[in-house]
């Protein structure tokens, strides 16, 4: 039969042994380099943005501009309804680039969220090719 009291268990030990603690290191970043990195960083988003903008203006009167360096955008020309919306003449631009289709519903500046529409814009690209043609409904 065994012993009822377990063997003691002897280790040598070991005298003036601190136990060791991992030493975490801070690294901190210089002045200089937190500004080098942050104007990496705003010249990394004022480039993407500036290419990726070609501004066009038109209104309800037929008027359109753009930007010289793009394809232009032809003033608009009182013509059917291409996207069959009304069959009344509506105005029509054309610009010969691919844009997202779709209608951006608009309404007179000072009146209320959710008040009465004024205009629509449909963004109509009926061919499927690098032709968009912008319908103002007013």
């Amino acid at each position: 039969m065994g012993d009822l009291f377990p063997r003691k268990l002897t280790v040598p030990a070991v005298r003036n042994q601190k136990p060791q603690k991992k030493e975490r290191k801070e690294v901190t970043m210089k002045p200089s380099t937190k500004t080098l990195f942050a104007l990496g960083c705003a010249y990394a988003i004022t480039t993407a943005s500036s290419f990726a903008q070609l501004v066009y203006t038109f209104d309800e009167y037929g008027n359109s501009s753009g930007p010289s360096s793009a394809p232009p955008i032809s003033p608009g020309i009182l013509q059917p309804d291409p996207s069959g919306g009304l069959t009344v003449p509506v105005l029509v631009y054309t610009v010969p680039l691919p844009l997202v289709t779709g209608d951006v519903v608009l309404t007179e500046p000072g009146q209320p969220a959710g008040g009465p529409n004024s205009d629509v814009v449909r963004f109509w690209n009926p061919t499927g090719i690098n032709l968009t043609q912008i319908i103002f409904y007013s």
